[in-house]
């Protein structure tokens, strides 16, 4: 299994402690500094979905 990296990590962090999937979005676009409506926030959009559905399999969350 590769290592995860920084911003992983940082991204669990997050995940880990924020209530629900919007907060967490949103606590995580500013942590990352991502601007709304560029191609960053396009692809962390789609980084930020599929970490978040590992999230949801891996700690069982409603």
């Amino acid at each position: 299994m590769p290592e995860e990296t920084d911003a992983e990590l940082r991204l669990k962090q997050i995940l880990k402690a924020n209530p629900d999937r919007l907060s967490r979005y949103r606590a995580a676009s500013v942590a990352f500094a991502i601007v709304p409506g560029s191609n960053e926030a396009i692809v962390f959009q789609l980084w930020f979905n599929a970490r978040h559905a590992e999230f949801e399999r891996d700690n069982l969350v409603p």
